[in-house]
């Protein structure tokens, strides 16, 4: 049934002449409209906001007009839910007419309120400062240099300072060049920091002070160089970490335990301790935080110079990480460096040296070297080698830590989930970063379980492995169980995938073309062997297509005739149409029951669930029906005088997204699960009409109250 009320009566009148009606100079307007639930019940939501904008409707939609066209975000927050949110195009349109976006969105409540952490960027700066030694400042005068290769020293004459900016944690090595003092080598250890939460940079200053030799007037029989080690120890967030016990040791035997005040260390090296090959760990270890062990090797100075290397240094606290539903990521420690033998090789010669070799599908095995580890490391994660030379680390005994998450489960329940992280004796560490000059810094590897990218995968377990470029030539072994298989082998194979950071891509991980999958156990268990670091996965290869265009719908035509006055009618069409969203073919059941033949039901179950995540996480946790279903819709549009209307239109747009997973089956056949899904992603509504002279024909849109019910 059509009802019409308008709120201005018009002529009954017959004109005298056809009004032909000009363009409209009113500008489009845009909307987003949508219904909001919870994800838990299916209730709608009364309190919520949608871009900031806040809402209470009883029956939890909202309407929010929209100012710009392009890509929109629309973001809906409601407290103690999980916030959602999409991304919108929004098409221009002619003046006067009106474009509505629809985003529904099912938030899931968080099982306790954590706000969604930011993290600072983090910038390491060097802030060097000259004493004598007798502790007294060093001015630069005209002439004096400090250089560090690669890298741009700032110092002024007059005063005793330099700074560098915006390095990357390494190796540096400053030449400080003081008129009436000796030759200066400060070697500058920076090792990478946790990120620190909080917006914008997250500046981390390692100060290092360098102690300058007078020349003597009259020439000493011997000479002798000064060496020193030195440095900061910091905790989360930057801050001083006071009471941490402090060991040095050199590979000649001789070790040191330097003092700590306000966590500043400083420890003089005899010269006649140091030679061209000894390397020196420095060994931090306080309640609270993970040991932490780097080892390099001193540069040897002249007889009469001295060398100052400062080694900041920032411990991680045994915690863990906490995702929006509670869970929690667990995270482990491992210490080679105080647990085996450290030596520093040139590159090009550790890059010929063997690596663990790599098994092909017929159970033959293929030779690896380490340069093709790092082939494959650069291939998986963009990271490449600068450093000419390399620290390494052959572990004397086993290294084996447990990995425990605490997982909430869909009851509310929480289960403590144990995974395995280990490294057989005699394994090779290799530590490949370094920035600037000398050896790389072998230190601690830490391994942690990232709940959040993890459940926006289709990733059985993801872990960040740290610190950066780490190479491990004998493999690291990591146990993880699985969702599915609790007690029996699995059916299936995981790949193991790299995250890219410089594509944003995730990366089969391949050495000399084999790729490397975790394998299943008997227990139900999976083990995946590690061969680098950065941020891994185990899971089936997935990826969303949005490549098709969003393209217009069969338009579908209301007749209702109906005809205005001579004035300008302001009116509400209410009605339905068919809209929100729809399998196009195979439902993610049709699909695995189609191409998943000869596995355990509990193997397709799980990859059902993958898929329906996935197009949940696209789709503001909304799952599509097998057919369009009947949407309300409310618009009020402005009909101009003695206009004859023979109905209304109803355009759609419908956008069609791809989900797909790649499931690689226990004989390693390769089998790819393909979905797509239909959207209506906005509409339109508008009267066909004439010009009319007088009365037309059907109602008379003076009557009715202004609303139009299409229903």
């Amino acid at each position: 049934m059509l009802v019409a009320i308008c709120g201005m009566f018009a002529s009954c009148y017959e004109k005298e002449e056809i009004d032909v009606p000009t363009p409209s100079t009113t500008p489009a307007k845009y909307y987003v409209k949508g219904i909001v639930t919870d994800a838990t019940t299916g209730a709608v939501m009364t309190a919520f906001t949608v871009n900031g904008q806040s809402f209470t409707p009883a029956n939890g939609e909202y309407s929010l007009q929209l100012e710009a066209t392009g890509v929109q975000t629309i973001t809906i927050k409601a407290d103690n839910y999980i916030t959602l949110s999409k991304s919108i195009d929004v098409k221009a349109l002619p003046n006067g007419e009106t474009g509505t976006y629809v985003v529904d969105a099912a938030l899931e409540p968080v099982a306790i309120d954590i706000p969604d952490p930011e993290y600072m960027t983090n910038q390491y700066n060097i802030n060097g400062t000259l004493y004598d030694i007798d502790g007294n400042k060093v001015k630069f005068a005209t002439g004096d240099k400090v250089t560090i290769e690669d890298q741009t020293v700032k110092y002024n004459v007059g005063e005793n300072t330099f700074t560098v900016e915006n390095v990357t944690p390494g190796n540096y090595i400053a030449f400080v060049n003081v008129a009436g003092y000796t030759k200066t080598y400060a070697q500058i250890v920076i090792t990478e920091a946790p990120l620190k939460e909080g917006t914008g940079v997250n500046t981390i200053v390692t100060r290092a002070n360098v102690v300058l030799q007078k020349i003597a007037e009259e020439p000493e029989p011997e000479p002798t160089a000064k060496y020193y080690i030195e440095g900061n120890i910091w905790g989360a967030n930057n801050v001083i970490v006071d009471g941490a016990t402090v060991e040095i040791s050199l590979t000649n035997g001789q070790s040191f335990t330097p003092s700590i005040n306000n966590g500043y260390y400083k420890q003089e090296i005899p010269a006649e301790y140091v030679g061209p090959t000894v390397l020196a760990t420095v060994k931090v270890s306080k309640s609270t935080y993970y040991p932490f062990a780097c080892s390099f090797l001193m540069v040897p100075v002249s007889a009469g110079q001295t060398s100052v290397s400062t080694v900041n240094i920032t411990l991680i606290p045994i915690n863990k990480d906490t995702t929006e539903d509670g869970s929690i990521g667990g995270n482990t420690n491992l210490n080679p460096v105080e647990n085996g033998k450290t030596e520093v090789k040139d590159k090009d010669v550790i890059a010929q040296e063997e690596a663990t070799p790599v098994v092909k599908e017929d159970g033959t095995e293929v030779k690896v070297t380490i340069n093709d580890v790092l082939d494959a490391m650069e291939e998986a994660t963009g990271e490449t080698v600068t450093a000419d030379k390399i620290t390494t680390v052959t572990t004397t005994t086993e290294l084996n830590k447990d990995l425990v998450s605490d997982i909430v489960n869909a009851d509310g329940t929480v289960q403590q989930v144990k995974d395995i992280v280990s490294l057989p004796t005699s394994a090779v560490v290799i530590y490949t970063q370094n920035e600037g000059e000398g050896s790389t810094v072998a230190q601690n590897i830490n391994v942690s379980r990232d709940l959040a990218t993890e459940k926006a995968e289709a990733a059985v377990r993801t872990y960040e492995g740290t610190p950066k470029g780490v190479v491990f030539a004998t493999p690291l072994n990591i146990t993880f169980g699985s969702e599915i298989a609790t007690t029996e082998k699995a059916d299936y194979l995981l790949p193991v995938l790299y995250y890219n950071e410089t594509n944003k891509t995730w990366v089969e991980d391949k050495v000399q073309g084999v790729v490397n999958y975790a394998m299943p156990q008997d227990n139900g268990q999976f083990k995946a062997e590690i061969r680098h670091f950065s941020k891994f996965k185990f899971g089936f290869t997935s990826k969303i297509d949005k490549s098709k265009e969003e393209a217009p719908l069969a338009e579908e035509f209301k007749p209702y005739p109906c005809f205005t006055g001579n004035y300008d009618q302001i009116i509400t069409v209410k009605g339905q149409y068919k809209g929100g969203s729809r399998y196009i073919g195979n439902t993610p059941q049709l699909e695995a029951d189609a191409k998943l033949t000869g596995v355990k039901e509990s193997t397709k179950k799980h990859v059902v669930e993958l898929l329906q995540k996935m197009i949940k996480a696209d789709n503001m946790n909304i799952l599509p029906q097998p057919n369009y279903k009947d949407v309300a819709f409310s618009q009020d549009m402005s009909i101009s005088p003695n206009q004859q209307i023979e109905g209304f239109t109803i355009t759609r747009s419908e956008k069609e997204t791809t989900y797909s997973i790649t499931v690689i089956k226990a004989d390693r056949t390769p089998v790819t699960l393909t979905v797509t899904v239909a959207s209506v992603v906005s509409y339109k509504i508008a009267p066909k009409q004439t010009p009319s002279h007088g009365h037309g024909h059907g109602d008379d849109l003076n009557t009715g109250g202004g609303i139009v019910d299409l229903d």
